[in-house]
């Protein structure tokens, strides 16, 4: 079995060491950056969109270009998967013997549970101020994806969720959920006039991809192990 781990960056940073993880540079056709040897902006991608996709651009492109491995997992490049939440050190970054040992037993892992003190939709609208956007959304998957909506509805109206982007799953699994996930935000994308957005706003498709993640585990009743996040 092999196992990979792809460490999104969009710039220099100091690199794990292990063969698990590997580096994906994305933005660099904003940025001019050459230091990766995995790129998004490489065979079938689309780099071009990574100020409104963020990691989401590297997402897409292991789904597309990779097709070598049997598990495969996203993280960053100042977050990553560890067995020590208290301390910041590579040792303790999850290993791929307890990747695939807990792959025996679950389909997923994601980080652990953010409890807000707000539902997921009320904190969206108080970070981005951009109630439309998730309408938009809730709209396409009622027309591409009803079975879905209940599942969207219920992850709106929780006061947790999963965030970060981050993921370890099987490649069947990774690729079922890109299958999906970008066809939801391509159509909302069509849909969105950024006229007026921030920066930060312009993130949309990045952000509303990690609502989605939930929303795609409830619906398919995937077991998952949560793990801590330490953001180095």
């Amino acid at each position: 079995m092999k196992t990979s781990i792809f460490v999104v960056s969009h710039k220099p940073y100091k690199e794990v060491g292990s063969k698990l993880y590997n580096t994906i540079q994305v933005g660099k056709l904003n940025t001019g950056l050459d230091f990766s040897l995995i790129t998004d902006d490489t065979g079938e991608n689309i780099a071009e969109k990574n100020a409104n996709y963020c990691e989401l651009t590297a997402f897409y492109w292991l789904w597309k270009n990779i097709h070598d491995v049997d598990y495969i997992g996203i993280c960053h490049y100042r977050r990553y998967f560890t067995n020590n939440y208290y301390l910041n050190s590579a040792c303790f970054f999850v290993n791929e013997s307890q990747i695939e040992k807990a792959m025996k037993n679950y389909d997923v892992i994601l980080p652990k549970k953010t409890k807000l003190s707000m539902t997921v939709r009320e904190y969206y609208s108080y970070c981005d101020g951009l109630d439309k956007d998730l309408e938009t959304t809730g709209n396409i998957i009622l027309k591409k994806y009803p079975k879905y909506s209940k599942e969207y509805e219920i992850v709106m109206k929780s006061n947790q969720a999963s965030y970060c982007n981050m993921m370890i799953t099987s490649k069947e699994l990774f690729d079922e959920y890109c299958t999906w996930l970008f066809d939801i935000l391509f159509e909302v994308e069509k849909e969105t006039n950024m006229e007026g957005y921030t920066k930060a706003q312009r993130r949309v498709f990045g952000y509303i991809s990690e609502i989605l993640l939930n929303v795609w585990v409830l619906h398919n009743k995937l077991k998952v192990k949560y793990m801590d996040v330490i953001n180095t």
